[in-house]
């Protein structure tokens, strides 16, 4: 009888399984990222993630970490409104570079916690 675990590739994981797994990890140790230009699909997902992860435990703070180019304003409101109105606290780091609306999400962290290293480059658009 053929045993299926001793195939050759039976036990071999796809990188986008491996992928998923890290994002994952990374969520429920409540690291956020805001990695590319911020767009509606983009904002929902993080808004989700900080309700969903505030709703688990309102004691442990989150951390979001932003290198983004901008994005649409609404979007960028409704994240930074989000992240002021989950219970725990919501640390902003900039990296890389933050323009545009990427600039009122990082505002949108808890006061005392934003962080913006001296190497980043960035720009806030009056709008």
């Amino acid at each position: 009888m053929l045993n299926p675990m001793h195939q050759k590739h039976a036990c071999r994981v796809s990188l986008r399984d491996k992928n998923f797994f890290l994002i994952n990890r990374l969520h429920q140790e409540r690291l956020l990222f805001l990695l590319r230009k911020l767009d509606h699909e983009l904002a929902l997902n993080l808004q989700g993630l900080l309700v969903a992860l505030s709703r688990e435990d309102e004691t442990w703070n989150m951390f979001m970490f932003i290198h983004c180019k901008g994005g649409w304003a609404s979007d960028g409101l409704g994240l930074g409104e989000m992240m002021r109105w989950v219970t725990p606290c919501v640390a902003t780091a900039a990296l890389g570079e933050v323009y545009s609306t990427a600039t009122m999400v990082l505002c949108g962290g808890t006061p005392g916690d934003r962080v913006a290293y001296p190497h980043v480059l960035g720009r806030a658009n009056a709008f």
